[in-house]
């Protein structure tokens, strides 16, 4: 219960996202699930299920932070030698909705990817 609450305060001060709070609460499910049906056998110690799911959680969520801030930055890469739409550029770093993709790059740089395109273009010229 501690370890919940601990997780809340950490969602609250925005260091994890909806998105990785809706996965943790889906991988303690499917681990609870998973320990109901074989509690049977007497072979699964709930203690070590709970700290697996917690374990599985955390790696989760360093893995897709990890993927989406690589995303963002082949992106900025791209973007800064070449001229592509917001569509082409989500495909091409791996997204498969543009809309999705352009909330993420947001998140992480504070700006949409048509406004990062219009503000280095007239940095630059």
């Amino acid at each position: 219960m501690e370890t919940e609450r601990a997780d809340f305060r950490a969602f609250r001060m925005g260091t994890i996202t909806p998105t990785l709070t809706r996965l943790w609460h889906c991988v303690r499910s499917i681990v609870a699930e998973f320990a109901r049906l074989h509690a049977c056998d007497g072979r699964l110690d709930p203690t070590y299920c709970d700290a697996m799911s917690h374990a599985l959680a955390a790696y989760l969520a360093r893995r897709y932070g990890r993927r989406t801030g690589s995303a963002v930055r082949r992106a900025i890469a791209i973007l800064a030698t070449e001229r592509v739409t917001v569509a082409e550029l989500a495909l091409r770093v791996g997204f498969s909705s543009p809309s999705h993709f352009a909330r993420t790059f947001r998140r992480v740089t504070g700006v949409t990817p048509s406004r990062y395109v219009r503000v280095r273009a007239e940095a630059g010229g």
